[in-house]
């Protein structure tokens, strides 16, 4: 469950309303904005012009993570809005090649084709079940991650974990001397290359169990 439920913080980045979801850490320095799906860009960060006169310069990296892990947080919650009244979605088109991809028609009323379509249902079951164990295991290795992002020269860098930022590498010499918004812009950076490879490995799993849907038709 653990791993389903860091799946669903990512996930509700990509799926929430088209709203932005602001995080901020204690010190009110730094703030970070989730918008849409962050692989198109809408992850923003800023940072207070007066920042060092309230954090102290060496503990920037723990407050980019504190305000990026509220920003995912208040997305979750977004998403869990957006699922609570929203209509089900219709089940999407079955991948070529899946087991959920089977056709399963009904017989003719004979006991013999009976018996042939009870015995298809439950090959079309066992696989699908089989299947998910491994989309399951994929996902849960994505999700675990490291994925890494790095801005331009690499002045910052991150590392995502279970969908949270767990490293902040900071240039400090850069960052002594370095604007508010260059700050801001080389976070950004950094935090849009991490969650969009976390995204993208997780994606194509989702994507996946999306299909065990498929299985309801027949029942």
């Amino acid at each position: 469950m653990h791993g389903a439920q860091n799946s669903a913080q990512i996930l509700a980045m990509a799926v929430a309303p088209d709203r932005t979801s602001v995080g901020v850490e204690p010190s009110g320095c730094v703030w970070v904005g989730m918008r849409g799906a962050v692989l198109d860009g809408a992850l923003t960060v800023a940072v207070a012009p007066d920042w060092r006169a309230r954090l102290n310069p060496a503990d920037f990296g723990q407050a980019l993570a504190l305000a990026t892990a509220d920003a995912v947080q208040r997305r979750a919650e977004a998403w869990a809005e957006q699922l609570a009244s929203s209509p089900p979605a219709a089940s999407p088109p079955s991948r070529p090649g899946s087991p959920w991809s089977t056709p399963f028609t009904p017989g003719c009323g004979s006991a013999q084709s009976s018996a042939a379509d009870l015995d298809a249902l439950v090959r079309i079951v066992l696989d699908a079940y089989d299947d998910l164990d491994t989309v399951v295991a994929e996902i849960d290795q994505a999700i675990a991650g490291p994925t890494h992002g790095r801005s331009d020269d690499g002045r910052i860098g991150v590392v995502v974990r279970h969908g949270a930022v767990t490293e902040v590498r900071v240039d400090q010499r850069w960052l002594a001397f370095a604007g508010a918004e260059a700050i801001a812009e080389h976070a950004g950076e950094a935090l849009r290359e991490a969650f969009g490879a976390a995204e993208r490995a997780i994606t194509g799993p989702l994507r996946r169990i999306a299909a065990l849907r498929q299985l309801r038709t027949l029942s």
